[in-house]
């Protein structure tokens, strides 16, 4: 066991945890992303390698959002959860998983029609509100923790989507942006309040830490992507596509139209390894309602009572 009580860090998600398969997004195809930064920074044993197994375009259940993704059609992170313990895996109780997912959901609940060419598990559901994505998602993470626990894994960690209202209102043909923030936020409230039989969850928070990061840009030395993505063309590349090195890459805070660059992966990284170091920090448990306790209570009652006949009765 290391010294923060964590053997490995295993990882599950789509392209903002993907640095194997299609590859990092931040700006920096060779560069780290925030899962080797927690790893680094929380003293984890973790191989990228092999014990990432994130891709691009990943949904919360098998599917990808493409057709034609870097992992195929099945790799969502159902699939990748599936995969990954189709090989037997050697699971210590004090493994770390983590799992970033809902960006793709929320993206093709959001398209009026994929025309065949993104995958929309429960079709275009604006008109209904956010509670369809929401629930899904929710649904799919906690059945993903549920198998992981049956292999023996108990530590999570859950990265929160950030706010996807700024995201470039022409991506696929028009999104409605005031359903995407809604989905978006509406997923990361539910990720607060998770909560599974026997499953140690942490939540990080990204959506309050990118908007924090975007509040106080200047100050930590981001010169673009303070106000959103919106217009990112202008916003958030340098005159000459693409970056020209380090120096672009230490300003922007987002790296395209939907993607973080490679700093803020770092902030998000180091967020996470305090997070899940921190023994003060609140971990989602689930606890007794005031029916059970008063109930459990009732119990040890009456074996009190019994014992105590048993006892006068010798």
């Amino acid at each position: 066991m290391l010294s923060n009580g964590f053997n490995n860090l295993y990882v599950f998600g789509d392209s903002l945890s993907d640095c194997c398969v299609g590859g990092s997004t931040t700006g920096n195809p060779a560069g780290l992303i925030w899962t080797d930064i927690l790893a680094s920074s929380a003293n984890i044993g973790h191989d990228r390698n092999t014990q990432n197994f994130a891709v691009g375009g990943a949904q919360s259940g098998t599917n990808n959002i493409v057709g034609n993704a870097p992992g195929g059609p099945l790799s969502g992170v159902t699939s990748q959860v599936n995969n990954f313990l189709a090989t037997s895996p050697t699971i210590n109780a004090n493994d770390l998983v983590a799992i970033w997912i809902g960006t793709n959901d929320v993206t093709a609940s959001a398209v009026v029609d994929g025309g065949g060419f993104i995958n929309q598990p429960i079709g275009f559901t604006v008109p209904q509100g956010i509670a369809p994505v929401v629930n899904d998602v929710i649904a799919n993470i906690t059945a993903n923790i549920s198998a992981l626990q049956s292999a023996g894994l108990q530590n999570f960690l859950l990265l929160s989507l950030y706010d996807m209202s700024d995201f470039d209102s022409a991506l696929f043909g028009g999104l409605d942006q005031t359903y995407l923030g809604d989905a978006s936020l509406g997923i990361r409230d539910a990720l607060l309040t998770l909560s599974i039989a026997g499953a140690n969850i942490h939540v990080l928070d990204v959506a309050t830490l990118v908007a924090n990061v975007q509040a106080n840009a200047v100050a930590l030395g981001f010169t673009s992507g303070t106000t959103g993505f919106e217009p990112w063309r202008r916003l958030l590349f340098p005159p000459t596509p693409p970056f020209d090195g380090a120096g672009d890459l230490a300003t922007f805070v987002f790296s395209d139209e939907i993607h973080l660059s490679e700093r803020v992966h770092e902030i998000i990284g180091n967020a996470a390894a305090d997070l899940v170091t921190d023994a003060s920090a609140p971990v989602n448990v689930p606890t007794l309602n005031i029916a059970a306790l008063f109930l459990l209570a009732l119990m040890l009652g009456i074996v009190y009572v019994l014992s105590r006949q048993f006892k006068l009765a010798i």
